[in-house]
């Protein structure tokens, strides 16, 4: 195998992986209520 493939079938790649679809689904988590807080800021501030 050529350094590439070694690189993304070794445990480095699937830990990096694993924070970013970690981050991922947070931020697509946390989006519901960063919206009402952007609505319920934007009524106070009006």
């Amino acid at each position: 195998m050529n350094k590439v493939s070694e690189f993304f079938h070794s445990k480095k790649w699937k830990n990096i992986l694993d924070k970013f679809t970690t981050g991922l689904l947070i931020l697509l988590m946390a989006s519901p209520i960063a919206i009402l807080a952007y609505i319920i800021v934007w009524f106070i501030n009006k």
